[in-house]
């Protein structure tokens, strides 16, 4: 019996890290400041056996400007190569006049239907991931709650 016990632990820890790498979501904070805007958003990302879903408030504050409340919600579909996270969307996201107007270098992953982005998503502790771009840390994402 304690043979099959320490050849089966190892087994279910591995199959439970798998799991954790493609079933688990998170939520950022992100604060862009530009010449005469500051767009603050809370976003969303849940990962779930390759589907995903991204959503994001957001509130745009230009000078002399009314306030501006954006919310971009789509899915996406997703396999990891290597390192990285392949990230396909499968909706337009509904915000593309807006953010091409003011945020030109917004990944397309984030607009348009059928556009990818590859990332690296690292588990930095018991509670956040690291999304990075080849190297460079873009965001924290605090694990969310389970249901």
């Amino acid at each position: 019996m304690l043979i099959i016990v320490l050849i089966a632990l190892p087994l279910l820890f591995a199959w439970y890290q798998s799991y954790k790498r493609d079933h688990f979501s998170c939520d950022a904070t992100a604060t862009i400041i530009g010449e005469n805007i500051v767009y603050e958003m809370l976003t969303h990302f849940t990962f779930e056996n390759g589907k995903g879903v991204y959503t994001s408030l957001g509130q745009l504050h230009e000078k002399g400007k009314p306030e501006l409340n954006t919310n971009n919600h789509f899915t996406f579909k997703y396999w990891h190569q290597d390192d990285n996270i392949i990230m396909i969307s499968t909706e337009s996201s509904g915000v593309e006049n807006l953010f091409g107007q003011y945020f030109p270098q917004t990944p397309d992953f984030f607009l348009y239907r059928e556009r990818g982005i590859s990332l690296q998503v690292e588990r930095e502790n018991a509670s956040s991931y690291l999304f990075s771009y080849d190297g460079t840390p873009l965001f924290y994402c605090m694990q969310a709650k389970q249901k």
